[in-house]
């Protein structure tokens, strides 16, 4: 147990302290974790570098926000308190599915995707009815937050006049069935030997693309949001549609790719040696 004196910057010492075999371990995780970005930085570059770009996106975004000195209206300043924390944890959540994607984790890639999508459709939601933000807060009278669960929100968003809206929640319905431990997704532990498990990552090239790909998808559509908060320049806004659309053709690239591989989620391995002699021939 961590004691309570403990503070930020003795970590070293804890370190240098610690059991060997404590160290021995994270060492072997990262190896292996590393071994799969290598192949993921490889094959999926096209995937990767529009999140680079929709980060940086969300730090210009961030500062016109800053620079507008935005008055909010009296009605809606419980709504903007509530989407500035949305944005926050949706980019946390953002940031994790990307880690866990290029590691070879992917239902947690899922997990986090499916919390982006959700923070945007409260958003959403409290975008609509601004009376229900405060159930995100503590009440006045001190009584704990009574938020409204995702399937209601959802119901209450269906049937809507927002396209967007609409396009999120098709995709929730499928990302959250990728999000638990369902037959989909334990397929991640198999490895190239038939009945062989692996304990920890694997390179997958289909789940690989999907979860980069629905990932960087949930965060460029909670960055829209934040034209609602402040007006963003249209340079920026072109710049998200732009990254839009090269998600869009790198996933129909890399879908065409595995078909031509024959790829299967439980060949993941054959996959990469089979593509790695004919980079190496080149």
């Amino acid at each position: 147990m961590i004691g309570d004196d403990v503070r930020f910057g003795d970590d070293l010492q804890h370190i240098l302290t610690a059991d060997p075999e404590l160290l021995e371990g994270d060492r072997a995780l990262a190896a292996e974790e590393l071994g799969i970005r290598k192949h993921a930085f490889r094959h999926q570059t096209d995937l990767i570098l529009p999140w680079f770009r929709l980060f940086r996106l969300h730090f210009q975004g961030l500062s016109n926000l800053r620079t507008e000195g935005r008055q909010v209206e009296p009605e809606l300043h419980v709504s903007h308190q509530l989407w500035v924390h949305l944005l926050s944890y949706a980019v946390g959540s953002a940031r994790l599915s990307f880690e866990s994607a290029i590691s070879g984790y992917y239902a947690q890639s899922y997990t986090m995707t499916r919390s982006v999508f959700e923070a945007f459709l409260i958003w959403k939601f409290t975008e609509r009815f601004p009376d229900h933000a405060k159930r995100w807060f503590i009440g006045e009278s001190g009584e704990p937050p009574n938020p409204w669960r995702t399937p209601k929100i959802i119901d209450k968003l269906h049937g809507g006049d927002d396209p967007l809206v609409e396009a999120v929640i098709g995709t929730y319905h499928r990302i959250k069935s990728m999000a638990h431990p369902s037959e989909n997704v334990l397929q991640q532990s198999v490895t190239f030997d038939e009945g062989v498990f692996q304990i920890g990552p694997n390179y997958i090239p289909d789940q690989s693309t999907s979860t980069l790909y629905e990932g960087a998808r949930a965060f460029s559509f909670v960055l829209r949001l934040l034209d609602v908060l402040g007006t963003q320049p249209s340079e920026w806004k072109a710049t998200l549609d732009e990254v839009g659309d090269d998600l869009s053709r790198a996933q129909l690239r890399h879908g065409e790719r595995i078909r031509e591989f024959g790829s299967r989620s439980n060949r993941g391995d054959e996959w990469i040696v089979q593509r790695r002699e004919e980079d190496d021939v080149q």
